[in-house]
């Protein structure tokens, strides 16, 4: 998971994630990495529009975010 979360940090790309918040809500999220501090990840969260601070044992799973065809074509032009 750490590979995933750095990744994102070092190239500024988009990660899905499964996040358990401090009162069992469980919510997917679509976020850029910012920093991973010991137990911490900040990140921008595209669902809230600004940086939020996860806790990393919350994190129940994270994946790469899937590009479209339309985002692929953007990067060739």
């Amino acid at each position: 998971m750490n590979g995933l979360l750095n990744k994102s940090i070092e190239n500024h790309k988009p990660i899905e994630m499964i996040y358990m918040a401090a009162n069992g809500e469980i919510t997917q999220r679509k976020v850029i990495g910012r920093e991973l501090k010991g137990q911490y990840f900040v990140a921008y969260c595209c669902l809230r529009q600004k940086n939020r601070t996860f806790k990393t044992s919350n994190i129940l799973s994270v994946l790469p975010v899937k590009q479209t065809q339309t985002d692929m074509l953007q990067q060739i032009i």
